[in-house]
């Protein structure tokens, strides 16, 4: 019910009395039932604007268009002039989810066009329905990622490195790159902590198996030689899908690098994965022709014995223990 205010004071406490007009309590001032009216209608909230259906037509065509970019920023647009609207944050919604459908990878942000906490935190106070359709896009999101079918590498990618080569799979990160990676997964929905835990459950099997990933450009594969030298060898911390977020496996740094890497193959939260990866580490030692010490080719089999020895640096090279 809307409020009359006293003009005079801005008192509240208006009385109608016997001779027919209003007076205020607080300072005495009167007013006829004319006036009266005519401050109730002045008082009355303005009823909310919204945008007409064809801003909203040109939005979704060019979301059909694939143009995405233009379409969140119409979106933005119309957001400022209709700020309560709910077909506009619904249509903005649509954009972002179309988004990654079509390009199979989770929107982060701090690595894409658009501000997406912010705008799904703004558009659930317009329509809390649209929560849960965020809810059910990102649990979707992370049953692709868990399949092989969508992919986290693209998702960094972009924002970090240079990736207009289809040749990048892997680049540098900074001190405190992994937890910001994982802060801005989790802002972004919290289903994507089941990502995480599985990803690291992996990595960490992985290092109790003493697996570690070759990334040098004529090898690619999982590796169980030990002890692994040079660049290109790598610790995971993460490993799922299309991605493994990894340290430098050389023991004489002092200070941890870390890097994002594209495998050469999807990892999989399965023991048929696991399994596949094992007999590729014992390929890869009985077809062994490099030192992982020197890199030397000239290495050779200890008579009687399942070890090999490099003729440049002398090092004995362990086999695979599991």
């Amino acid at each position: 019910m809307a409020k009359i205010r006293c003009i005079a004071c801005g008192g509240s406490d208006l009385r109608y009395t016997d001779e027919g007009y209003f007076q205020c309590a607080d300072c005495g001032a009167k007013y006829a039932p004319s006036q009266i009216q005519k401050l109730m209608k002045e008082d009355e909230p303005a009823a909310a604007k919204a945008a007409d259906s064809a801003q909203l037509d040109e939005v979704h065509a060019l979301c059909r268009q694939g143009k995405y970019v233009q379409a969140s920023a119409a979106c933005e647009a119309l957001s400022r002039s209709y700020p309560e609207d709910a077909g506009v944050w619904n249509a903005w919604a649509d954009v972002l989810f179309s988004w990654m459908k079509e390009k199979r990878r989770p929107l982060v942000s701090g690595y894409c066009f658009v501000n997406v906490s912010a705008v799904f935190e703004a558009a659930a106070q317009a329509d809390p329905t649209i929560k849960e359709r965020k809810e059910r896009m990102y649990h979707a999101m992370a049953e692709a990622i868990l399949s092989g079918k969508a992919s986290l590498f693209n998702a960094f990618a972009s924002k970090l490195y240079d990736t207009s080569s289809r040749y990048c799979r892997s680049f540098p990160l900074h001190a405190s790159a992994y937890e910001d990676w994982k802060e801005a997964l989790l802002s972004a929905s919290d289903e994507m902590r089941r990502v995480i835990q599985i990803g690291e459950a992996i990595a960490h099997r992985m290092q109790e198996m003493d697996m570690q990933y070759d990334d040098r450009p004529d090898a690619r594969c999982f590796s169980m030689i030990t002890p692994q030298k040079g660049c290109g060898i790598y610790r995971p911390l993460f490993a799922l899908g299309d991605c493994i977020i990894g340290t430098d496996a050389e023991e004489d740094e002092e200070v941890t690098r870390y890097y994002m890497i594209c495998p050469h193959r999807y990892i999989l939260p399965t023991e048929d994965f696991i399994d596949d990866a094992v007999q590729e580490l014992i390929s890869q030692w009985e077809n062994l022709d490099c030192c992982p010490y020197c890199f030397s080719r000239r290495i050779r089999r200890k008579f009687m014995k399942n070890e090999r020895v490099c003729e440049d640096c002398g090092r004995t090279i362990e086999p695979i223990r599991f």
